[in-house]
């Protein structure tokens, strides 16, 4: 994971990057369960940061934070348009990309990018209740695969998720409580 803030000045770029840090560390990792659930665990973030994100097969979602309080984050965003992005190479393979821009109260403009390949294990998208994200269920019905890249893009800041590796194991359900 890389976050890039975008401001001209080093320090504050330096304190936006070491904040950003501190809330998701410095990598994710993403579980997909055969029931529907993903779960992002964010490690080495701050004391105060994310430990986990939880997604259920019914679309509710949870922010765990480290010190113990959780949320249920909800953005209102306006959808304006999906696009067919450049492949990409990500671990070798060649990856198909598609790009979701979007509105937001805070932004003026927000894409996301995700990029997958057809190499990758298949899932059936129908299990993840994505109803709430119109681009992560939109990607996942093209796709029928978890993504291999995930860029989100603001005008002050990139994040860029990208995969090293892929497993499938059987994960406890306990896993996604």
């Amino acid at each position: 994971m890389k976050f890039i803030s975008k401001d001209t000045l080093q320090s504050l770029r330096i304190d936006e990057e070491n904040k950003f840090k501190l809330m998701e560390g410095d990598s994710i990792k993403m579980l997909y369960s055969k029931f529907g659930h993903i779960k992002h665990q964010y490690l080495n973030s701050g004391e105060s940061g994310i430990d986990y994100y939880l997604i259920l097969s019914n679309g509710t979602r949870y922010r765990k934070l480290k010190s113990g309080n959780n949320d249920n984050p909800s953005n209102k965003v306006k959808f304006l348009g999906k696009f067919k992005a450049e492949n990409q190479i990500v671990m070798g393979m060649n990856c198909e990309c598609y790009q979701y821009h979007f509105k937001t109260p805070k932004t003026k403009l927000l894409t996301e990018t995700f990029c997958f390949s057809k190499t990758s294990p298949i899932i059936d998208y129908r299990l993840f209740g994505l109803e709430s994200n119109l681009a992560d269920r939109d990607f996942f019905e093209t796709a029928e695969r978890p993504f291999l890249k995930h860029t989100i893009e603001s005008p002050n800041h990139i994040i860029d998720y990208t995969a090293y590796k892929i497993e499938v194991k059987n994960i406890p359900t306990e896993e996604f409580k």
